[in-house]
């Protein structure tokens, strides 16, 4: 494990968004059978941050959870600003939980470090952000966005286009600029779109649709599965990503020298692959191997980002 250089953390099951496509519930109604809410102790962020000896960059981020929903996220961040070799954190977020001053508190906490940086998973504008991201609020997305940007911070603006917010990417990208969000990304995602998903108090179907599996493609000026914006959106960076199902591994754990750890404290090679039981400390997997087998093949060519 010498070689571990990116360690993503799932530090809590805890969230204040209902999502429809989120695996920690069921189509946005229901949280999932058998989910505990908890978070990771700080104990057991500490003694993982010392077992490798060559980190240097943390994400926290997750599948089933926002990372500002934990009830102690705020010691798990100091635990991992006290680390020296500790020089990049990343922290991902729909931006609707604390408030504005702890966002912008959250420079000054951490500048001594390299890259300090928030991902805001905003999916639309006003009018249309809270379709998918149920239960969130639009203003306090806005305040806390700006807060961390007005002090200094490095923000990211992360947008998953579906049918009912794909005439809104343009006019999402030019607030993210005039606010100062250093990048503004299109987001393909592998979600199970095909359900719908329902309302989060009343269970009646939300008909939510992919844009891209209905066979609709973006035109010129959006291009942007795979596409990121630059800080200033005057051009794209092409990243790779293709609109397809037929994918090549682009593996992160492999390419990264990355690890996932989970709020129960199991490590796995990455986020997805706790799917196939693939715990990285039990069974030792090589990746290279195992990814040639049926179980490890379908569970990353179906979800990951990464593989394409």
């Amino acid at each position: 494990m010498d070689d571990i250089g990116w360690l993503h953390i799932e530090v809590t099951t805890r969230c204040n968004a209902w999502c429809p496509f989120c695996p920690r519930n069921v189509d946005g109604f229901k949280l999932t059978p058998g989910l505990n809410l908890e978070d990771l102790p700080v104990e057991s962020l500490e003694k993982r941050i010392k077992q490798f000896p060559n980190l240097k960059a943390i994400q926290f981020c997750g599948i089933s959870g926002d990372p500002c929903a934990a009830k102690n996220i705020d010691a798990l961040l100091d635990c991992a600003f006290s680390f020296d070799k500790i020089k990049s954190i990343q922290i991902h977020t729909n931006g609707s939980l604390r408030k504005a001053e702890w966002y912008a508190g959250l420079v000054e906490r951490g500048k001594h470090l390299e890259r300090l940086q928030i991902w805001f998973a905003i999916d639309g504008t006003k009018e249309t952000n809270h379709i998918y991201r149920q239960g969130t609020s639009w203003d306090k997305i806005m305040d806390n966005a700006s807060a961390f940007i007005k002090a200094g911070g490095d923000a990211l603006w992360q947008f998953i286009p579906f049918e009912h917010n794909k005439d809104e990417i343009l006019e999402a990208l030019k607030l993210s600029q005039d606010m100062g969000f250093a990048k503004f990304q299109l987001l393909e995602s592998d979600r199970l779109i095909t359900r719908g998903g329902k309302h989060y108090r009343t269970g009646e179907p939300l008909n939510i649709k992919s844009w891209y599996r209905d066979g609709k493609q973006p035109s010129e000026d959006t291009q942007h599965w795979g596409n990121t914006y630059d800080e200033r959106g005057e051009k794209f960076v092409n990243t790779g990503t293709k609109n397809t199902f037929v994918r090549e591994s682009n593996c992160i754990h492999l390419r990264d020298r990355s690890v996932y750890l989970d709020a129960k404290n199991n490590l796995y090679p990455c986020c997805f692959l706790w799917r196939a039981n693939c715990s990285y400390e039990n069974t030792h997997v090589n990746i290279k191997e195992e990814f040639q087998k049926k179980d490890y093949r379908q569970t990353c060519l179906s979800v990951c980002g990464s593989t394409k």
